[in-house]
């Protein structure tokens, strides 16, 4: 493994990748300091207000809550305790030319019998169940072999000790490599309008059905069986909690600070950066969530480095946007919170955007309508309408500063004419916009691509720059534009797999491993992190439930003062009693590193729900733009809970402390279940002798941090 270098880790970037991989390191005893050149903290999940109306600027679907709360664990946090997440059902409604409607259901036989209704005998609902089958086997390979782990082409995906036995060759056939995602979803579903719902799967990583690759059909599963959220506060609640997390943990934020160039040592491995005003910083490891492709052109330029990189493949931006942000003084009925009105034929717009590289004369125009979620999105009665339509990244020679008024004009007639919003030039009180080149300037991405880099081809589509850098020592990628691409949850996933990459290599020591015994009075020193919680149970820790329940229209209660919880990843699903009929929640791995996923049983919800306003507070600098991270002196503020009633003490990452559960003694315990070591008589479970006062976690806590850290050691 070599020497372990000491010194703080550097990110560039504070969007949502950035805050992920920061949140993490800090998490697990780093000392983080992230670069973000813009004066506001969340990248494109800003926030847009004026004249009473709030906006989320850039991404408006939460997708894979499960994503973020394995983020939020890393701390022992709950993420339903710091974000109020309400599930979306229908998930979206579709508008068609001919002026017919179709709703996404999340329910699967909700949605089959839309279908039947819908397309009377063209064997629509039975070809979609199918289809979601085949979603869900896509779905399950990208979790064994694809997330979670750092990858950048399918070579890192199998192993050679593996990838030859029958299960993993029928893996593969799965994945349909010879087939794109238009060819798949017309194969199940051939019904023109159903077909064109279902291409919109892959509109997330911004790229042509009909030139991805046909694994990319397990998105229709990933959405479906988590559900679509919307958070409270709206999407820049997000990172809001994410920064106040990571502020929680010690991180250090230098916001207005852009980075020039990155510095290499001797060895050709990261040394430091320089900021724009010339500063040299220092640094022993560096993530950087800015684009990967920029990241090697502008800030490794002309290296050896930089020359790898561009000849590994070919990079093709995603497609870019119009976004139009417009106050309304009246809401229309007939729109959900998330809705697409589709073009008059795919194939011209796909054409249009992504072979010949100009607007589509009949775009489909994504339309994001909150206020009926959350009215305080806009003044009473009012919408605050979101409006994005798919363009190609920048082209030489094309200015939309010219070309933005003519495209206006076909947007909107598009809404009035297929979406029914036929008085709406004269309902709108306020109005700003982004262009694909204020996309380009305002992000820093590559020619104005919202989605990073395209998901084109049938064998690479899929893969994106690795998250451990092949090419510099102690440098790795987040963001959209690294591994596993773009979106909310790809993003963030891409933040976690970064740091986790970092701290795995064991390239750099801890903080607490450096500073042993100079934090007795502060809790921290050797084996905790910079919040004092042991940084031992970093493997384990990170394993939470998804919050699949609200879905099922359940709501999970904020935990009374004083009561403890059990995590879900200490639990077992009961052998009888109550509970077992329950329809299972898939929850995350053990404490053993790798994608695999096992089911529990969730715990019955109690009967009581959260209530109240639950507003998160804005303050504003100046201009339209208003930064909802709060200023730097205190940072983000989460609301309290919205019964009034204050949190209840935390305790460690490991339940200890207030508010903890403890066992009676001599009480039995079966969540400390375990298997018999090799060599025993029959290979049966048996029971752990309990141990009194210990928190019902399983036997590797209850040994101890180093226990915990020698088992993770060995299981790499």
């Amino acid at each position: 493994m070599g020497v372990r270098r000491e010194g703080r880790i550097g990110v560039i970037g504070g969007g949502l990748g950035g805050l992920a991989a920061a949140c993490t390191l800090a998490a697990r005893g780093y000392e983080v300091v992230v670069f973000e050149k813009n004066d506001w903290l969340g990248g494109k999940a800003a926030a847009l207000e004026g004249q009473g109306f709030r906006f989320d600027m850039g991404p408006t679907i939460l997708l894979m809550p499960s994503v973020l709360a394995r983020v939020f664990a890393e701390a022992g946090r709950d993420v339903r305790d710091e974000i109020d997440l309400v599930p979306l059902d229908p998930q979206w409604r579709s508008f068609f030319e001919d002026g017919s409607t179709l709703d996404l259901h999340a329910d699967n036989d909700a949605m089959a019998a839309t279908l039947a209704a819908f397309a009377p005998g063209t064997g629509a609902d039975v070809g979609y169940r199918k289809f979601l089958g085949l979603a869900q086997t896509l779905s399950d390979i990208s979790d064994r072999f694809f997330f979670w782990k750092s990858i950048g082409s399918i070579r890192d995906m199998m192993d050679v000790k593996t990838s030859f036995k029958p299960g993993v060759l029928a893996d593969v056939l799965k994945m349909r490599m010879w087939d794109t995602v238009a060819g798949t979803v017309r194969s199940y579903v051939p019904e023109a309008r159903v077909a064109q719902m279902l291409d919109h799967f892959t509109q997330y990583v911004g790229s042509a059905p009909d030139a991805s690759p046909a694994v990319l059909c397990g998105i229709a599963h990933m959405q479906t069986n988590e559900g679509v959220w919307y958070p409270r506060g709206g999407t820049r609640a997000v990172p809001v909690a994410l920064a106040a997390l990571a502020r929680d943990l010690g991180v250090e934020f230098r916001t207005g600070t852009a980075v020039r160039s990155i510095e290499r040592d001797a060895s050709g491995g990261v040394a430091g950066v320089v900021t724009d005003d010339g500063e040299r910083v220092p640094l022993a490891a560096l993530v950087s969530n800015a684009d990967s492709v920029r990241t090697h052109r502008e800030l490794l330029p002309g290296t050896d480095a930089a020359a790898r990189f561009e000849r590994r493949r070919k990079y093709e931006p995603a497609c870019s946007g119009v976004v139009l942000y417009l106050g309304l003084d009246r809401k229309y009925d007939q729109l959900l919170h998330h809705n697409f009105v589709f073009s008059r034929d795919p194939h011209e717009e796909f054409d249009f955007i992504y072979r010949k590289g100009e607007p589509a004369p009949d775009p489909t125009c994504y339309l994001c309508a909150p206020a009926a979620t959350e009215p305080g999105v806009a003044p009473p009665g009012g919408e605050a309408l979101y409006v994005l339509v798919h363009t190609p990244y920048l082209r030489p020679g094309q200015d939309w500063e010219r070309m933005f008024p003519g495209y206006r004009r076909v947007i909107l007639d598009k809404l009035k004419r297929t979406a029914g919003l036929e008085d709406i030039e004269t309902r709108i009180t306020f109005e700003r916009r982004l262009t694909p080149q204020d996309i380009h300037d305002r992000y820093g991405v590559l020619n104005g691509a919202i989605y990073g880099l395209a998901s084109h081809g049938r064998l690479s589509g899929a893969f994106k720059p690795a998250n451990r850098s092949p090419d510099v020592a102690r440098l790795y990628l987040a963001g959209g534009a690294a591994h596993p691409g773009p979106g909310m949850p790809m993003v963030l996933m891409s933040g976690w797999i970064a740091a986790d990459a970092l701290d795995r290599d064991g390239l750099v020591a801890p903080a607490g491993a450096r500073h042993a015994g100079d934090g007795p009075d502060t809790g921290t020193g050797p084996g905790t992190n910079a919040v004092g919680r042991p940084r031992a149970v970093r493997r384990s820790v990170r394993d939470v439930p998804l919050v699949r329940a609200a879905v099922r229209g359940e709501t999970r209660p904020r935990r009374p003062p004083g009561a403890g919880r059990v995590p879900a990843w200490g639990r077992r699903p009961p052998r009888s009693g109550p509970g077992r009929d329950q329809p299972p929640v898939l929850v995350g791995p053990d404490d053993r590193p790798g994608p695999e996923r096992r089911l529990a049983r969730p715990v019955p919800l109690r009967a009581d729900r959260r209530g109240g306003p639950g507003a998160i507070p804005v303050p504003g600098p100046t201009g339209f733009l208003r930064d909802r991270a709060g200023d730097a002196a205190r940072g983000p503020r989460l609301p309290p809970p919205r019964s009034g009633r204050a949190r209840p003490p935390r305790g460690d990452a490991l339940g200890h402390g207030a508010g903890a559960v403890r066992r009676p003694e001599g009480a039995a315990d079966p969540s400390q279940e375990r298997r018999r070591p090799p060599g025993a008589p029959d290979g049966r479970r048996v029971r752990a002798p309990a141990r009194p006062g210990v928190p019902l976690l399983g036997r590797a806590h209850a040994r101890g941090p180093r226990a915990v850290r020698r088992t993770d050691r060995g299981r790499r």
